[in-house]
């Protein structure tokens, strides 16, 4: 077999195992679960968020993902490589892919767990076969597909309200003017459990969760 690579990321009891480049094997599994490997350790949110923060492999590598839950369900998702998975405690979620555009990409818990479940958010970097510089990924964000990764935990996958208040036509929104929506989601609410996402969505992929809240928002509520 060829060289190991592996990385376990830890928080609040979440696990993930990253195995690169590897057969599929209970083998191959067992040195990386043994620590014959490097580890990528994310602390618990209450001490701060992810460190180290990224972690990186080469476009063209095979990855098989582990995910387990030591307490709470959590939820993980890399919104750009298509990955949304929810996680509960005791039991082992295997993913497997094959990341070939060269980029940045987000991971993140989609279940809230925690006061700082927004700060639990890293970054899962591709780089390029030949080395060089990491392209930026320029696709349209799609407000639908922002809202579900990055607010459907807290607000609903409708918008119907759940941890937070509602967004569609029963909530707020509809009264809401677009710099009064676009300062929430930058800057959050103090006090609440709205996190701050001016830090971790860029403008485009704001306005773009803004258009799909005032869609959303003039839709009548479902039952």
């Amino acid at each position: 077999m060829g060289a190991m690579k592996g990385w376990e990321w830890l928080a609040r009891g979440l696990v993930l195992s990253v195995l690169v480049g590897l057969p599929l094997s209970l083998w191959a599994a067992d040195r990386v679960w043994n620590g014959s490997a490097r580890w990528w350790i994310a602390q618990i949110p209450e001490s701060g968020g992810w460190q180290p923060p990224t972690l990186e492999v080469q476009a063209g590598e095979e990855i098989r993902l582990r995910v387990t839950s030591a307490d709470v369900v959590h939820g993980l998702s890399i919104p750009g490589l298509g990955i949304s998975v929810t996680v509960e405690p005791g039991k082992v979620r295997e993913i497997r892919l094959r990341p070939e555009r060269p980029g940045r990409y987000r991971a993140i818990c989609t279940v809230v767990c925690s006061p700082r479940h927004g700060e639990m958010i890293a970054e899962l970097v591709v780089r390029p076969p030949g080395g060089g510089p990491i392209p930026e990924i320029t696709a349209a964000p799609d407000g639908a597909f922002l809202f579900q990764t990055y607010c459907a935990a807290c607000h609903g996958p409708q918008g119907e309200g759940k941890i937070g208040p509602p967004l569609n036509a029963a909530g707020r929104v509809p009264q809401m003017d677009e710099a009064t929506l676009r300062a929430i989601i930058r800057q959050g609410r103090p006090g609440t459990a709205m996190p701050a996402w001016g830090d971790r969505l860029s403008s485009e992929e704001i306005e773009a969760l803004i258009r799909f809240l005032r869609e959303l928002s003039q839709e009548p509520s479902r039952p």
